[in-house]
């Protein structure tokens, strides 16, 4: 089970219109709700990768990446990491600070990619908006 990494609606991952993600392998995209989020890890793992505005988790299971925002690292300043590469996580942990409403000002997309790296296929939950550590999807 992959949990929401934060508050939003949830849209097919082709939502993002950036077909780069697709190819990485299956997921959602959502559309933030709120002017802030604290970002949280959606599965258990260890912290692959962090950068301002993405991070992948090793879940054992081929990795979860979650992307903020569409060309979000041209504005670095509206994210804030509160955890670190290396760092093991649990579904919930708190791993990045995130102003959207500063992502929204700077004229970029704020939709947030969730992925399932080297999954084909996802099943989205039912719901059509989550919030933070909600279920989003199973393999």
């Amino acid at each position: 089970m992959i949990v929401a990494p934060l508050a939003g609606t949830v849209h097919p991952l082709a939502y993002a219109d950036d077909p780069a993600f697709a190819m990485l392998g299956a997921g959602v995209a959502i559309e933030p709700s709120g002017s802030h989020a604290i970002v949280v890890s959606p599965v258990n793992g260890t912290i692959a990768s962090l950068h301002p505005h993405a991070f992948a988790i090793d879940d054992g299971e081929g990795g979860v990446l979650v992307h903020l925002g569409i060309n979000s690292f041209e504005h670095v300043e509206a994210f804030e990491l509160v955890s670190k590469v290396g760092q093991v996580v649990m579904s919930g942990d708190p791993v990045i600070r995130w102003e959207v409403d500063a992502t929204r000002g700077a004229g970029l997309n704020p939709v947030v990619v969730v992925v399932a790296m080297t999954r084909t296929a996802v099943i989205p939950t039912p719901a059509s908006s989550v919030e933070a550590n909600e279920p989003l999807f199973t393999f």
